[in-house]
């Protein structure tokens, strides 16, 4: 996922962080994208490379 953001936006910075108990969540300059239990699964790089353009 690391690598799909990189390649989509070369400039951008990316700080993978652990989560614990099934927590996932992607957050751009504090504002959330992505949460696995509000969607109900994990985002694959497509999901996000979109999410971060809209």
């Amino acid at each position: 996922m690391a690598a799909a953001i990189q390649r989509a936006f070369p400039d951008a910075e990316v700080d993978l962080v652990k989560g614990d108990r099934g927590v996932f969540t992607v957050t751009v300059d504090g504002r959330e994208i992505w949460n696995k239990y509000e969607t109900g699964s994990f985002p694959n790089d497509d999901d996000i490379v979109a999410a971060l353009r809209g």
